[in-house]
């Protein structure tokens, strides 16, 4: 497999190679960390022995948090969105998407999460 619908995430290669798995990462560094927590970690944790319901949950881990301002997103693939959460002293937290780009180091390290902008969507509004 090469190439996922996903920004950032390209590219990406899964293979089998004298059956062993084998995968190649994107070069930079959020594209590499996206694409290695949403595919290859959860492979990881079921080759270890985890149970697979726990690998799906652990997959779909998220907390709930508003979106502190607008955004745009990439039309035509997943959106991945750096997101950097706070608490706006109303108990509530907010998330405010960081920086965009596959190599910004600096939007990586402050993330706490992020949000998921389905294909087809080009704005997500705040709130």
């Amino acid at each position: 497999v090469h190439g996922v619908a996903i920004r950032p995430g390209k590219p990406l290669v899964l293979a089998v190679w004298e059956r062993t798995p084998v995968v190649i990462l994107p070069g930079f560094p959020t594209s590499a960390a996206v694409t290695f927590l949403r595919f290859v970690a959860p492979v990881l944790r079921l080759l270890a022995g985890h149970p697979r319901a726990e690998v799906l949950a652990a997959a779909g881990a998220h907390a709930a948090a508003r979106l502190g301002v607008s955004t745009v997103a990439d039309p035509g693939r997943l959106d991945v969105v750096l997101c950097h959460v706070v608490d706006d002293g109303d108990g509530a937290p907010r998330a405010f998407p960081l920086l965009k780009g596959s190599g910004a180091v600096t939007a990586l390290a402050r993330a706490d999460g992020w949000i998921e902008v389905p294909a087809g969507r080009v704005q997500v509004p705040a709130g």
